[in-house]
């Protein structure tokens, strides 16, 4: 609290001046009849009076200025003080609001795991129906090229059952030869009789058959031309029936197939395969198998306008 500059004389120091004042007054009334010793010593004690007065009132005055400071020095506490409340009070809302923020920080950061963990859900999800469409694709894509292949081998053997079918018109017509498909491969099944002689030899006759089939294979450069022998006697060796095959086979490169064409099945390997049995009592065949390995297309027009050419003696 503050302090005046000026403020009322005690009560004390108000009776020193009274006291001073009617001192004087009675001695300005007795000077003429108080004796000079008296009036000095009157005025003495009036002197010590006025410096009692003046060392009281230097007092009062350091009083007051020492009152004033203190009154300073607690304005200053008191602002010290309600400045460090203010920064105290800031301390709180400081702390409050940090506290509020690290707890919305913690809400989101769990909020934030809880989407990634239902991200990573769904990324699993995505994944294992990505593996399943991958396997169903890989699925797809091999069934497709297994039937583009299959494709492919039908219509070569297609292409190949044609041309033999031009080439040897009356021969499958009569039903002296017969020609189907045995496992998706053109088979042309001809007697054995129809070829060799009873000595193994060719037979004459077999050369515009022998012709023909050189020049079916000519059609088809990547055919595959294999000669095996069924239903064979009993008393019919594998060494018998490798020597026909391999005189059949020397016809066939001397007609123009390239002997690379040409393969010799071992005895009952067309057994070993599957391929269907003769009928019982049926007299032995030889079986002419073409596995087409392209689809180079072929001159049907020539085929047509000149059968007997290609099968005469001697065709190439």
């Amino acid at each position: 609290m503050r302090l005046e500059s000026r403020r009322p004389l005690p009560s004390f120091l108000s009776g020193f001046r009274g006291a001073s004042a009617l001192v004087a007054l009675a001695l300005g009334f007795s000077a003429c009849v108080v004796p000079a010793s008296r009036y000095d010593d009157a005025r003495s004690a009036l002197r010590l009076e006025r410096d009692a007065n003046r060392h009281a009132m230097e007092r009062v005055y350091a009083m007051e200025r020492e009152v004033r400071a203190l009154g300073e020095a607690l304005d200053q506490r008191q602002r010290a003080l309600e400045g460090r409340d203010e920064q105290l009070a800031q301390s709180e809302l400081d702390m409050t609001l940090a506290s509020r923020k690290e707890k919305d920080a913690t809400q989101r950061v769990d909020q934030l795991r809880g989407e990634l963990a239902r991200v990573g859900e769904h990324l699993r999800f995505f994944a294992s129906q990505k593996e399943e469409l991958e396997r169903a694709l890989d699925a797809a894509e091999a069934r497709i090229a297994h039937l583009y292949q299959a494709e492919r081998e039908a219509a070569r053997s297609a292409l190949v059952v044609r041309d033999l079918s031009l080439l040897l018109h009356d021969e499958l017509a009569t039903g002296e030869l017969t020609l189907e498909l045995a496992e998706g491969e053109p088979v042309l099944r001809a007697p054995r009789a129809r070829l060799f002689g009873e000595d193994g030899a060719l037979a004459p006759g077999a050369q515009p058959l022998v012709a023909a089939l050189a020049r079916a294979g000519r059609l088809h450069p990547g055919a595959r031309v294999t000669l095996a022998e069924r239903g064979s006697a009993p008393s019919a060796t594998p060494e018998q029936s490798a020597l026909r095959l391999g005189r059949l086979s020397a016809a066939l490169a001397s007609a123009g197939l390239s002997a690379s064409q040409v393969t010799i099945a071992a005895p009952g390997a067309r057994d070993e395969a599957g391929a269907p049995e003769p009928a019982q009592g049926s007299e032995p065949s030889v079986e002419i198998v073409f596995a087409a390995d392209s689809a180079e297309p072929t001159d049907v027009a020539g085929l047509v306008a000149a059968p007997d050419a290609a099968t005469a003696p001697g065709a190439s």
